[in-house]
């Protein structure tokens, strides 16, 4: 199995937030030491560079299904974007 670590959120692909991504099915998935996570926004974003890079990808918009909902990713000739659903709230702090 081939694991590549890609940086997401870097320039010039210096700094950024790596993350280990395995090209294995057609899901994306995401792993931390202790347990899998319903979605990872930088791993989502490193997994597509890293499929750019490979030449894997032949449109400029996918949507992908996560354990959180579907997510709709957005490739440039430079950038990746993740478009993400607008937060929900719980509980509201006061200004004390």
């Amino acid at each position: 199995m081939t694991i590549f670590i890609a940086s997401a959120f870097s320039k010039n692909k210096m700094g950024g937030n790596k993350a280990g991504v395995c090209l294995y099915g057609d899901k994306l998935e995401y792993f931390t030491p202790a347990e899998e996570v319903p979605l990872c926004g930088h791993a989502t974003i490193a997994s597509f560079v890293v499929m750019r890079d490979k030449s894997m990808l032949g449109k400029n918009e996918y949507t992908i299904e996560t354990k959180s909902g579907s997510v709709s990713v957005i490739l440039d000739s430079t950038m990746v974007f993740m478009k993400q659903s607008k937060p929900l709230f719980y509980e509201t702090l006061s200004k004390r």
